[in-house]
């Protein structure tokens, strides 16, 4: 199981780790508002977790293994950003069909439309300076995979020894697919969370706008 969980305040939404509790328990202090939570909503979904399991499982020694983690962590990265950009285009009432953005590419580019910052320059103010561009790495290396010829090759039992070991060995790739791994979960809750502290902004401005329309009424 995952080391560090998370959950999704009912309130305000903000996503914070799950603190060890007694099973009985099922209260907890949200960080972001102080209100003491009833029973949270898991955050991400259960299936985002078994992705990244999968992956975490996978031995980076063994080539078929290592394809295996590249695929679903891959995965688990794609998912986790619809997850977030979802959580933006609800919070800007914005008429776009997440299910008609298709493709790493254009989701990152509707994040950057949405909310006037890309994600790699986000990223980057957060601390994780190599996030971004470890991801284009695993993108490339996923899709030459997932949309290569080797399924094909496989099936014809045509990978050769070269590219076998030249996979293995490959230092610089397992330790990009570490960092990944071990920081996803808390990179996405970095984004998912200053989409709610923005929208939260928002809402206030409003109710402090109305307000003093009101009183200008009155007046």
């Amino acid at each position: 199981m995952w080391k560090i969980k998370y959950l999704k305040c009912p309130y305000c939404k903000y996503v914070f780790p799950e603190k060890k509790m007694e099973l009985h328990s099922f209260k907890d202090l949200c960080p972001n508002c102080k209100k003491i939570t009833g029973q949270c909503e898991r955050w991400p979904s259960l299936s985002i977790y078994k992705f990244l399991e999968i992956a975490k499982k996978q031995k980076l020694n063994n080539y078929h293994e290592k394809v295996i983690c590249i695929v679903f962590l891959g995965i688990a990265l794609e998912v986790l950003l619809e997850v977030v950009l979802y959580e933006l285009i609800k919070t800007q009432k914005s008429k776009r069909d997440l299910q008609k953005i298709w493709g790493w590419k254009k989701k990152c580019d509707e994040y950057k439309r949405l909310s006037g910052c890309s994600l790699k320059e986000f990223l980057c103010s957060k601390g994780y300076n190599s996030f971004y561009d470890d991801w284009v790495k695993l993108v490339e290396a996923r899709n030459k995979i997932v949309h290569g010829s080797f399924f094909s090759r496989i099936i014809e039992n045509k990978i050769i020894n070269d590219e076998i070991e030249n996979r293995i060995i490959n230092k610089k790739e397992n330790k990009i697919i570490n960092k990944i791994s071990d920081n996803c979960l808390k990179v996405f809750v970095e984004v998912h969370n200053d989409i709610q502290r923005k929208k939260q902004t928002q809402s206030k401005k409003k109710r402090h706008k109305v307000g003093a329309t009101k009183v200008a009424q009155k007046s």
